[in-house]
């Protein structure tokens, strides 16, 4: 049955703008941002119409 899920683009922002904040805790900042790579390089490898350009 399909279903609805966010934009993984969506995702990878959102992880990348957390850890960039002066409030979030610190040892939460590095995986953060391994996250939000990690999330851009899969879309970039298996989902290359989802460009972010297109954002």
């Amino acid at each position: 049955m399909p279903f609805r899920v966010p934009d993984p683009r969506a995702f990878a922002f959102h992880k990348a703008w957390l850890s960039q904040r002066m409030d979030r805790e610190p040892v939460k900042k590095p995986r953060d941002l391994a996250q939000a790579f990690a999330v851009a390089r899969l879309i970039r490898d298996q989902r290359p119409q989802c460009s972010f350009m297109q954002w």
